[in-house]
């Protein structure tokens, strides 16, 4: 067992941040992996980093 299952376990929730190429093009995605005790949304969202903090764009999809 690594290191990053031991800690995936213990954490009520896991969201990875992926740069994906579209077009040729980086495209930023987020994806929630693992939320406890609640269900949640497992397609990849992309999102933006503005001046005022992160912005997911819930309505599209990556893939």
């Amino acid at each position: 067992m690594s290191n990053s299952d031991i800690e995936e376990y213990l954490v009520s929730g896991v969201i990875e941040l992926r740069v994906l190429e579209q077009n040729g093009k980086p495209l930023r995605g987020i994806k929630i992996r693992k939320f406890r005790g609640s269900s949640f949304d497992e397609e990849i969202r992309p999102y933006k980093i503005t001046d005022s903090g992160i912005v997911v764009y819930w309505r599209e999809s990556l893939l």
